[in-house]
């Protein structure tokens, strides 16, 4: 799932806008079989503490349940102030959240980049190979989510160690922007 801020709608846009933003990614998809019982947690603890959930895809989940919430019985013409918050959360994730794990001496050994779990939904599902801007140099990438049959781990972004060494310093963390020209890391 790659997302950029011109995906997502404006405070202005119109109802269709805003479902078809909501449509478009498959909260049941995401939790199975607990998306209801998830969707009805988040919305409490938001009630009760003003927080949402940290990740990208847990909160499209949220935006698409509220919508079907909506969608199924809510008022006509009417979202929810949840529905809302999430959005503008969802807005706003992208601003100073999406970043590469530390950069190790290892990893630039490697010549691979670490993208946290949270980060991940700005790449695809699928291992192949991205085309991506790495402190202003064009490369070709190979990607690998990571899915794994346990659990899911931190993907791999191979750009080659010459690449890391003349762009990047061990301990540095970089910023991920996804762009219509593609990823940048910074």
């Amino acid at each position: 799932m790659r997302i950029s801020s011109k995906d997502i709608p404006s405070a202005s846009a119109d109802l269709e806008q805003l479902v078809d933003f909501a449509r478009s990614f498959d909260g049941y998809a995401h939790w199975g079989e607990k998306a209801i019982p998830r969707l009805l947690e988040c919305e409490e603890e938001w009630q009760n503490s003003g927080v949402l959930p940290k990740t990208l895809a847990d909160l499209r989940a949220v935006l698409f349940m509220s919508w079907r919430s909506y969608d199924r019985g809510g008022q006509p013409g009417e979202l929810s102030q949840f529905f809302f918050a999430v959005l503008e959360r969802i807005r706003n994730f992208g601003r100073s959240e999406m970043q590469s794990q530390r950069v190790t001496e290892n990893d630039i050994t490697n010549g691979q980049v670490r993208i946290p779990i949270d980060t991940k939904v700005m790449f695809p599902g699928e291992a192949t190979t991205l085309e991506v801007v790495l402190r202003g140099r064009s490369l070709s990438g190979k990607w690998n989510p990571r899915m794994g049959p346990d659990k899911e781990r931190s993907g791999i972004l191979g750009v080659g160690k010459a690449a890391l060494e003349a762009l990047v310093a061990p301990n540095e963390v970089l910023e991920v922007t996804s762009t219509e020209k593609g990823l940048i890391l910074s």
